[in-house]
């Protein structure tokens, strides 16, 4: 038997004394509410999970974006940084004389690198302390004469507390009458004999909006009307997959807009739209490393569609049975006035309306049983007293394995996890309380494993007090099997940022230089050092990884354990176990790997017999990560050296604009010494040995 039964009928009804027509006058009603509140509930907990899955997918839409953001201002920071280094130790007197040449080297720039689909080259600016063009990569010769119109570029990044990048305003191009908008970095190591860490004017770097919207349309989902934007974290929407007219801001005392200007890593929200007036929920991402967010919208009117679409099958089912149970209780109701007015015939009305009220009580188990989901009504001693064909059906146990709550827990929990149900729901019927939705996993009579969210409510009781628990339940095992889905697919797109990875390797092999053998090896071995840290994240699934598996994968060649001749240099690991924070490994990695290269090129590695110790420690104390770098036995070293090579520059910049670190460098005859000390809330993870430590 496939359908759902009633394990113990309820006692049968005694003659109705007349003392007894206020409380028939109070069931009644309550046997015609009962199935409404049964529907309700459905509808309601629809839409609950409704509404948590849509705010789960424009979560996962803002990370999206976010997450093109991030490559778009990557992208242009290293054109950026290419310009930069095609003008390193040029003065400006110098790149106005050799203009052409110089223009030529910023084209180059402009035109090589990563970029999206459709997205063309961007323009490039050089400009001096007075906000002056001094050369183009796309303009020649540089339109010379007028300092540049927005104080936003000569103001912004001068001073010691100016932000590393800026992003700027949206504004239209003299030359294509397009809007765009730029990012913009300060220039470093000019050749103005200017104090070391002068501001010495900016490098620009342009994307125009349209082609930043057109791929966020085609990154939003068309079926749910999903609406994307990437916004600065003053307000000013950038880019938008709808139509938008360039310069518009989020209004003033937006509650969101505060979020944006505190830097808050995450932000939601539902309601109207300053920008249109739609109504809709909205999640905002802050792309990592830049004041900008990503922001993902979705209409009220789409997830109201999925939840009519949901709640249909349960009001084809519970509304007739409420309409049901009204018009038999008005039959009852009549029934008492006539019972009230013949006393002679007392025993007929009272079978009458007993028989009216089983037929209410069956009307009611039947909307139970017919319900589209999992339902089971269970009075306080176990006893099973309706199950919706829907609980057997999925299970595959049948309405006799059941006919005792402890039963169906035995069946589906096994014995521990039984015991546990069964206090549980012992403490829920004392409290008398609706309990807190809560998933466990089922065991079906077939064996299979599936997910439900309980939800159970109290209903009131029986005649002979007992009282009645409404256990309802919502698969949950698709929802987890695409959750399952997802991590597969977040492991497709890391082996394909690795390909990708391979991809940039080849093209940057290809890149003609002065010296183009030697630019690819050392690119190369950079790329190839970050993808590497980028598989060990993928291992831990983004949550960090191990410092010795990082320093070996770099040392690789020189560790003991490589065998090799008695006087070969070597390299020693020592340090404890330490999980390295996801934001901090690759920037590690490159510090690591331009330490080696410097090593084996003019260091301990470079000669027979040296040998490099790398050593770490946390110093819970100062909260900080302590790491050295010691090399001995190598060439014999003449104090500091007389000029920093880019390699420094790249430990410098790395360590204290990525982490936040402090280095020290010493150059004593034996070998270089490095000391880094990175901030502990930025370099390690937050793992529970590590939180009882601190």
């Amino acid at each position: 038997m496939n359908g759902a039964r009633i394990a113990a009928p309820l006692p049968k009804a005694r003659t109705r004394q007349p003392g007894s027509s206020r409380a028939m006058g109070l069931l009644l009603p309550a046997a015609i509410a009962l199935p409404l509140l049964v529907t309700a509930s459905g509808a309601w907990l629809t839409w609950r999970q409704v509404w948590r899955e849509a705010e789960q997918e424009v979560a996962h839409a803002a990370d999206a974006s976010a997450e093109y953001a991030r490559r778009i201002v990557d992208g242009l920071l290293l054109r950026i940084d290419r310009a930069n280094d095609a003008l390193v130790g040029l003065s400006d007197a110098e790149i106005e004389a050799r203009e052409e040449e110089v223009h030529g080297r910023l084209r180059r720039a402009s035109a090589t690198g990563p970029h999206g689909n459709g997205q063309r080259a961007p323009y490039i600016f050089v400009y001096d302390r007075e906000g002056r063009v001094l050369v183009t990569g796309n303009i020649f010769p540089a339109p010379r004469g007028q300092a540049v119109e927005r104080e936003e570029i000569t103001t912004g990044l001068r001073g010691p507390d100016a932000p590393p990048v800026l992003i700027g305003l949206v504004q239209y191009g003299r030359v294509t009458g397009e809007p765009f908008f730029t990012v913009i970095r300060r220039r470093e190591e000019a050749g103005n004999g200017l104090p070391e860490g002068s501001y010495d004017g900016v490098i620009a770097a342009s994307v125009y909006t349209e082609d930043v919207s057109a791929a966020l349309r085609r990154l939003a989902s068309k079926p749910t009307g999903d609406v994307l934007s990437l916004i600065r974290t003053d307000g000013l929407v950038l880019a938008r997959s709808l139509p938008i007219a360039p310069g518009v801001r989020i209004a003033e005392g937006s509650p969101l807009l505060d979020a944006l200007r505190r830097g808050a890593d995450r932000a939601s929200g539902s309601g109207p739209s300053r920008l249109d007036g739609v109504n809709r929920l909205v999640a905002y991402r802050r792309v990592e490393g830049y004041p900008v967010h990503a922001a993902a919208a979705r209409p009220h009117t789409t997830i109201l569609r999925r939840w009519a679409m949901a709640v249909l099958p349960l009001l084809a089912s519970g509304v007739p049975a409420a309409l049901a149970l009204l018009a038999l209780a008005l039959l009852v109701r009549r029934g008492q006035r006539d019972l009230a007015a013949a006393n002679a015939g007392l025993e007929r009305h009272v079978a009458a309306r007993t028989a009216a009220l089983s037929e209410s009580e069956a009307r009611f188990r039947a909307a139970v049983e017919g319900a589209p989901f999992p339902m089971m009504l269970h009075a306080e001693d176990g006893t099973v007293l309706a199950l919706s064909r829907s609980w057997t059906g999925i299970t595959g146990y049948a309405a006799e394995d059941l006919p005792t709550h402890a039963a169906w827990a035995r069946r589906a929990f096994g014995p521990e996890r039984a015991a546990a149900r069964q206090a549980a729901l012992a403490e829920e019927f004392a409290s008398g309380l609706p309990a807190d939705p809560g998933e466990l996993e089922v065991r079906t009579r077939q064996g299979e494993r599936r997910f439900w969210e309980f939800h159970d409510v109290p209903v009131g009781a029986l005649p002979d007090g007992r009282r009645l628990r409404l256990s309802a339940a919502m698969d949950t095992t698709d929802r987890r099997r695409v959750e399952e889905r997802q991590t597969l697919l977040a492991r497709e797109v890391d082996h394909r940022a690795k390909n990708a990875l391979a991809v940039v390797q080849a093209a940057l092999r290809l890149t003609p230089r002065e010296d183009a053998g030697h630019f690819a090896a050392a690119i190369e071995a950079r790329v190839a050092a970050l993808a590497r840290a980028q598989g060990l994240l993928a291992e831990t699934n983004w949550r960090g990884a191990d410092l010795r598996d990082l320093a070996a994968g770099a040392l690789a060649t020189f560790l003991p354990t490589t065998g090799g001749t008695p006087d070969a240099p070597r390299a020693e690991l020592e340090g404890p176990p330490l999980q390295l924070a996801a934001t901090a490994v690759q920037p590690i990695s490159l510090v690591l790997h331009e330490l080696a290269t410097n090593a084996v090129k003019y260091g301990a590695l470079s000669t027979p017999g040296g040998r490099v110790r790398l050593s770490w420690r946390s110093d819970t104390t100062a909260g900080l990560l302590r790491i050295r770098w010691q090399e001995e036995g190598g060439p014999a070293l003449s104090g500091t050296p007389g000029r920093r090579g880019f390699g420094s520059r790249i430990l410098g910049a790395t360590i204290r604009g990525q982490l936040g670190g402090m280095l020290e460098e010493q150059w004593p005859p034996s070998g270089i010494l490095c000391d880094l000390a990175l901030p502990l809330a930025r370099a390690v993870a937050e793992t529970p040995e590590f939180a009882l430590a601190r």
